[in-house]
């Protein structure tokens, strides 16, 4: 049995070497498999415990002890229950029973009470302020998950584009290899030495070529294996199908869809909310604490059973505390408002950098499309060069050194039209990236129900 599962999971490895990876395919196992991601999950998961921990501030609570002399002439027993409520509410029920064996006496006693916070905090807001703050960084959490998938995926994106551009270099740098010893082979026919001399020199530097672009595919394989999460193998294989389309950008459009979308504003946002909640939290304590309560007790009416038939009295009273001067809650107030500012101050310095941004790229964007159009017109008078070159070589009217560099210069041109695509294609990325778009539009971000639902718990809200 265990050869079989050994066969089975070497059969396995063996087909995922094998595996020809497309883009799809990568950007969707990189999301679900990369360290990354997982780290940014592990995240949001706190928060989301973060809002349990919270809400159990809410959370009934049992306290009661027993003690016993050894002798046996006594024992006592005493419980206490406690729940705190929202709005400075906190009810309490405690209870004491004792009985004294030498002078055969039983004493049992209940008392309930309830307070409520008047003044210097006790607001409903307030009391909730800790489970809604759990809950917004919830929504924090969750934007910087997403955001970490985005950015993941752009890097995936850049990687490919850099793997096509070396793919191509390298192909073009092998047929540019196998035109030299042809053009070499050609001239030692012709027996003509200069000819000759002239294609020996093409032929090495064509082969370092063809060498360096190798050794820059195979860094360029590793590096999108390890955004992948996977440890980097000589057998790994990627489609290079390049499909090259141009973009329109708009940066006054698309940064109004980058204020409602982009995490980074997103985020900015809630922070305010929660420093909004801080301020008034903050405002609300920086005065006198008082607290009214009301308390009523029930005893046993005679020494001999329990039975709470016997004297009852209610209490009301008033807690007041204050501590002359105030300070630390004036300073604490005082924070709060700077603050609250300084986010505003953020919020206008993201807008700015995000603008200037989205601006550069949308001229880099059109900068690079003028340059793939006049990139393709180069080729086309490169091509019909080599062809003119080829012809008075052949016709012997010119010495092949010509002819070489028309054959180079077109190589050249296919080179830097492939530079010319993949770097736009870069640029889009890097500007879909600001904009809160992403190449996979309909990337899984987290499921729904690993969030706290506020709508069911309408207190909270």
């Amino acid at each position: 049995m265990k050869n079989l599962l050994f066969i089975f999971l070497f059969a396995c490895s063996l087909q995922a070497q094998k595996k020809t990876w497309a883009i799809d395919d990568i950007i969707e196992y990189a999301v679900k498999n990369s360290h990354t991601i997982k780290t940014s999950e592990l995240s949001l998961e706190n928060r989301v415990q973060n809002s349990a921990i919270a809400r159990a501030a809410y959370d009934l609570s049992i306290s009661s002890t027993a003690s016993s002399k050894t002798d046996g002439s006594s024992d006592a027993q005493t419980f206490r229950l406690n729940q705190p409520l929202p709005a400075g509410f906190e009810f309490n029920v405690t209870g004491a029973h004792s009985q004294d064996g030498d002078n055969n006496t039983d004493n049992t006693d209940l008392g309930i009470s309830l307070s409520k916070q008047i003044l210097g905090g006790g607001s409903l807001s307030t009391s909730l302020k800790n489970i809604r703050n759990a809950h917004t960084d919830e929504l924090i959490s969750l934007n910087s998950l997403k955001r970490s998938k985005r950015d993941l995926v752009r890097d995936v994106m850049n990687s490919f584009y850099r793997l096509i551009r070396v793919t191509k270099s390298l192909d073009i740098s092998k047929r540019r290899l196998e035109t030299s010893k042809k053009n070499l082979e050609m001239a030692i026919a012709r027996e003509d030495p200069l000819d000759i001399s002239s294609a020996k020199i093409n032929v090495p530097r064509d082969e370092i070529s063809v060498i360096a672009a190798g050794v820059r595919l195979k860094n360029e394989l590793d590096n999108l294996q390890v955004l992948m999460g996977l440890a980097p193998e000589e057998e790994f294989k990627v489609e290079t199908n390049f499909e090259f389309s141009l973009a329109k950008p708009n940066s006054v459009e698309d940064m109004k869809y980058a204020q409602q979308n982009s995490e980074d504003f997103l985020n900015v946002e809630l922070a305010r909310i929660k420093l909004t909640r801080e301020l008034e939290d903050r405002d609300e304590r920086n005065s006198v604490d008082v607290s009214l309560f009301v308390r009523h007790n029930l005893e046993n009416d005679t020494n001999e059973n329990i039975n709470l038939r016997g004297k009852e009295d209610t209490t009301v009273g008033v807690n007041v505390n204050w501590t002359l001067g105030n300070r630390a809650e004036i300073a604490q107030l005082q924070i709060a408002k700077n603050n609250l500012r300084e986010n505003n101050f953020d919020y206008k310095i993201l807008y700015n950098d995000r603008l200037q941004s989205l601006r550069s790229l949308e001229r880099a964007l059109n900068e690079l499309n003028t340059s793939i159009q006049v990139q393709i017109q180069e080729i086309k008078f490169n091509e019909e060069q080599v062809e003119l070159y080829k012809d008075r070589w052949e016709s012997g009217k010119m010495a092949i050194l010509e002819y070489l560099r028309s054959q180079n210069r077109l190589e050249d041109s296919r080179i830097q039209l492939i530079n010319l695509q993949t770097n736009y294609m870069e640029t889009l990325q890097n500007y879909l990236f600001d904009t809160g778009m992403s190449y996979a539009p309909n990337l899984t971000i987290v499921k729904k129900e690993k969030l706290t639902d506020l709508e069911e718990i309408t207190i909270f809200k």
